[in-house]
């Protein structure tokens, strides 16, 4: 296939600005503006843009013998119009079947800090999810007031973290009409790795120093962190192949939350292997049903794979859909009403059907991806066209955004540290209200703390400077988990 320059009324403003910049240049050189113009018209209709400008640079460093000044009005005239661009439109529309929604040109540059503080919101949640569960004994919390089962919510954040890494690896092969990534998948998978493999290995081995020095943390005593231990010798394996959450014996072993960074690491090569090359062929809404489709399948035919949340590649592609609708500048109709309506119903589907929402979770976090998808949707068109909400002043604000920019320090670091905390608080016999305080006031700071130490000594050095300064942008691929 090859590409060739779209024919259109650009080609038309092209000549004119061809003939704009002769006046000018013939002006500015004090030779005759007709003649030039002429040869530069004959020049024009055989070159390039970019061969073009090497041409004018050529004659603009020859001194004329007999210099004048030059005519301002002619410069004023030259007009700056749009040149042909070279498109593949065979790839464009082989690719762009999303929507049947007309597209706009990619824009210049996208940024999007609301992404950080949408992380900082999903980490925060996590962590004060598992603070409540880890207080006192195991179901000890049924004793705290009814209202604090909203901190339940928190379990919700994972699906975030996956949309939101679905979105930001998708927006600079969303930007190229090939859909490819510009170094390749292998560079990409390196990337990726570099990224969340150090900060992960490290933060394993962290605490599997800690339950070895910590006779505490060896024991079974009768709260979730008993989920943890024992630590088997195919666990710890299991855990630097990230494979432990194919298995309901390991899955949870060491540091709960880490399951999740297996399951993205697996989703990180259907990708370039599996959704890409689909969505090539057959276009982006039948790459996004087979992603769902062969999540569920896998969940519900294997139900042995339960804690690796396969699902989680259907909500992997909403992100990525999200991205593509950006980058092309496709309209949604109605979308902040849509998006509005579908948040306030899933808050309240989750907290008053929880139990339901458990029990099946491949549908209702599927649901849930949803909603995040298209939420980033609207955020994003709204940054870009200049007109941003309470949303994006919240999530954008400083605190948020720079919490955001280290949200997987915290994510990797905090659960273990709360488990020992609570065990730690038990011999005290503690109220469960004050115990449960003490956990949010002290315990969850601590951990949190810790986090952004193991950050700026592990985390950081493998960040890229628009990562460590909280901004995503399609020159960067970065890990949401």
């Amino acid at each position: 296939m090859t590409c060739k320059p779209e024919r259109s009324r650009s080609e038309d403003n092209g000549v004119l600005l061809h003939g704009n910049i002769a006046q000018s240049t013939g002006a500015l050189l004090g030779g005759p503006t007709e003649q030039f113009s002429e040869s530069l018209r004959k020049r024009a209709s055989r070159m390039d843009l970019s061969t073009l400008g090497m041409s004018l640079s050529t004659m603009l460093s020859v001194r004329p013998s007999s210099p004048r000044r030059a005519d301002s009005t002619v410069i004023a005239q030259a007009r700056l119009v749009p040149l042909p661009r070279l498109r593949c439109n065979a790839a464009r529309q082989k690719h762009g079947r999303l929507f049947s929604m007309q597209e706009n040109n990619p824009p210049a540059r996208l940024d999007f800090q609301f992404a950080d503080g949408l992380r900082a919101i999903a980490a925060l949640g996590v962590a004060l999810f598992h603070t409540y569960v880890f207080t006192g004994l195991t179901g000890s919390t049924q004793a705290l007031p009814d209202i604090l089962e909203v901190l339940r919510l928190g379990k919700f954040a994972v699906p975030v973290f996956i949309v939101l890494s679905g979105f930001v690896l998708m927006l600079p092969v969303a930007r190229r009409d090939d859909l490819q990534f510009r170094s390749g998948s292998l560079e990409y998978l390196k990337r990726r790795a570099k990224r969340i493999l150090p900060p992960y290995f490290a933060a394993i081995a962290l605490f599997l120093l800690l339950i070895w020095a910590v006779p505490l943390l060896q024991h079974p005593g009768g709260t979730v962190w008993d989920s943890k231990i024992p630590v088997t010798p195919w666990g710890v394996v299991s855990h630097f192949l990230l494979l432990h959450n194919l298995s309901g014996e390991t899955v949870f072993q060491i540091d709960g939350p880490a399951w999740s960074v297996a399951t993205e690491w697996q989703i990180y090569f259907a990708m370039p292997f599996l959704l890409l090359p689909i969505w090539r062929k057959f276009g982006g809404v039948v790459a996004v049903a087979v992603a769902v489709i062969a999540g569920w399948g896998i969940h519900l035919s294997v139900p042995s794979l339960d804690g690796a949340h396969f699902w989680f590649l259907g909500l992997f592609a909403f992100g990525m859909a999200a991205a593509y609708i950006v980058v092309r500048g496709i309209r949604v109709p109605h979308l902040g009403f849509s998006v509005a309506v579908l948040s306030i119903s899933s808050i309240v589907v989750i907290m008053f059907a929880n139990d339901i929402a458990e029990r099946r979770a491949w549908l209702s976090e599927t649901a849930l991806g949803v909603v995040v998808a298209l939420a980033l949707v609207w955020l994003s068109q709204k940054s870009l066209s200049g007109s941003k909400t309470p949303a994006h002043l919240v999530l954008e604000s400083r605190p948020l955004v720079w919490i955001g920019t280290w949200s997987y320090s915290a994510y990797l670091i905090h659960s273990p540290l709360l488990g020992l905390g609570n065990l730690l608080l038990l011999p005290i016999g503690l109220p469960i209200g004050v115990h449960f305080l003490v956990m949010v006031v002290v315990v969850l700071p601590l951990s949190l703390a810790c986090a952004y130490g193991f950050h700026l000594i592990v985390e950081r050095r493998f960040m890229t400077s628009h990562q460590s300064h909280g901004t995503t942008t399609p020159n960067e691929e970065r890990a949401v988990a």
